[in-house]
């Protein structure tokens, strides 16, 4: 996704922005490319995006000291379904 966020930057600037913006060596910068990044989303889907989402969740609380008093999750969802009977 940074290849594709710099893409647009002239030659002379793109790699230097890539390590910039992700905190890379130039060494990492230049194994980045689509093939790796299709192959990361796909990992993304086949994972167990609940505990996936959970753990993003509780990082980010912790590294920008999120107050939680006032925040509420509800994770319930509630589904309806009517069937008729044929008289």
């Amino acid at each position: 996704m940074a290849v594709r966020l710099s893409s647009s930057l002239p030659d002379s600037t793109r790699a230097t922005a890539r390590v910039t913006l992700l905190g890379l060596s130039p060494e990492q910068v230049a194994k980045l490319n689509d093939d790796r990044d299709g192959r990361a989303v796909d990992k993304l889907f086949a994972c167990d995006q609940p505990s996936l989402v959970l753990a993003l969740v509780a990082h980010t609380v912790r590294e920008f000291v999120v107050a939680l008093d006032e925040l509420h999750n509800d994770g319930t969802s509630v589904s309806f379904l009517h069937f008729r009977r044929s008289l």
